[in-house]
């Protein structure tokens, strides 16, 4: 495995060519109680607590085109606290989506040390 730690890796494993892309997301699924949560912030709101590996955000107007992101995997239980959590991620509305060089296609390693490499 990778050696990033679970905050690296928890952001390595969930992004991905689109942080922002999702089809198959429904606030009323219901996930069996083992599975893990996830939390999603933009811009230090919540805008997503679920079972869901991917959401669709739709980006409010940004003067600065610029939006960040956090990734956190709930404690077990919907009212139970974040366990682990990303560092903040900075993205852009338009393409490069980010500051630094990253390959979505790579694996979860590679994708780890280029999130950890980011300025």
């Amino acid at each position: 495995g990778c050696s990033g730690g679970p905050r690296s890796d928890l952001v390595a494993n969930d992004l991905n060519s689109s942080v922002l892309d999702a089809n198959d997301w429904n606030p009323w699924a219901q996930a069996p109680a083992a599975s893990p949560r996830f939390v999603l912030e933009m811009n230090h709101v919540e805008v997503y607590r679920g079972a869901s590996t991917s959401f669709t955000v739709p980006l409010p107007p940004s003067d600065s085109g610029r939006y960040f992101f956090r990734v956190g995997r709930l404690r077990a239980g919907w009212s139970g606290g974040v366990d682990d959590a990303s560092l903040v991620l900075p993205v852009r509305s338009a393409e490069p989506l980010f500051d630094f060089p990253y390959n979505a296609t790579a694996d979860v390693c590679e994708r780890m040390r280029m999130l950890q490499a980011r300025p």
